[in-house]
């Protein structure tokens, strides 16, 4: 199963949201990563066939996404950044009422809607109202009915945003454990999401697809362009101003910056290894 993106373009009057973007996906999970208003959720309204793009084609092994139309609608999961749900419904009956709309049979649905629930640990909750349910909870119920049909293109927008660390650490797990023999493509600009589960990152910015790469492939062109400096309070306003710093660290000896700098910034600095944080700020201020 291939997912193609050809010459890809969506404007809405004047502004290009997405511009000339051409882009192949496989089973595995990709992380979009870009800044606010990169163009990642037009992106993910596209796939999903929310949004038809303006010139380009987006193609399912070779054919049109919107000529398969509901044959595809069939393959797809979709996650939206911002979640509907009806607050008055419980968990267990909205699900059951999604699993209608996509289709599925009345004891299909019963026993998937059973095992959703399991699978996002709201098994104990299942009867209590989801306008009552925290963030992450809501999330969790965000997540099972995208996966009711069993979709082999599961395409989720921000996901994370909002959720405390040991939901994201939750969700991350979730996405892990599905990946296979699926295409899974999730949409943020929070790296840590993406550090342990994407085969690959596409990196946009203002549209543009800039870099496409397996993590460790990105992170190798950022060998020796992040540092380790030592400063004093006095000097800190200096080096923001010059350079992209990353964390700031208080030690006894002064004030420890992460910069990230194709030169040395200064004769002390020490080279550190590269993550996916350093490779934001290296393509994002």
């Amino acid at each position: 199963m291939i997912l193609t993106l050809n010459q890809v373009t969506k404007k809405f009057g004047d502004k290009v949201a997405v511009n000339d973007m051409n882009l192949e996906l496989n089973e595995g999970v990709y992380g979009i990563l870009g800044a606010n208003g990169s163009g990642k959720t037009t992106l993910m309204r596209m796939l999903a066939t929310v949004m038809h793009p303006t010139s380009g084609q987006l193609l399912l092994d070779g054919k049109d996404i919107f000529q398969l139309d509901d044959a595809y609608r069939d393959l797809v999961g979709y996650l939206p950044q911002q979640v509907g749900l009806y607050k008055n419904f419980t968990a267990e009956k909205f699900l059951l009422y999604i699993a209608a709309l996509k289709g599925l049979g009345k004891e299909q649905a019963k026993q998937k809607v059973d095992q959703m629930l399991r699978w996002v640990g709201l098994e104990a909750h299942r009867r209590e109202k989801v306008g009552k349910f925290s963030g992450g909870m809501k999330q969790r119920v965000g997540i099972a009915q995208a996966l009711l049909n069993d979709p082999k293109i599961l395409i989720v927008d921000e996901p994370t945003a909002g959720l405390d660390p040991k939901e994201r650490i939750r969700f991350r797990n979730l996405m892990s454990s599905i990946a296979a023999n699926r295409i899974v493509v999730l949409s943020t600009h929070i790296v840590s999401d993406l550090e342990y589960i994407a085969r690959e990152i596409v990196i946009m910015k203002d549209g543009q697809l800039i870099k496409k790469g397996n993590p460790q492939k990105l992170l190798a062109r950022l060998d020796g362009k992040v540092w380790l400096v030592t400063i004093s309070d006095a000097q800190l306003a200096f080096y923001q101003e010059q350079y992209k710093v990353g964390n700031i660290i208080r030690r006894e000896n002064g004030i420890e910056i992460r910069v990230i700098s194709d030169e040395k910034p200064q004769r002390a600095a020490i080279v550190a290894a590269p993550n996916l944080e350093d490779l934001y700020l290296y393509y994002f201020d």
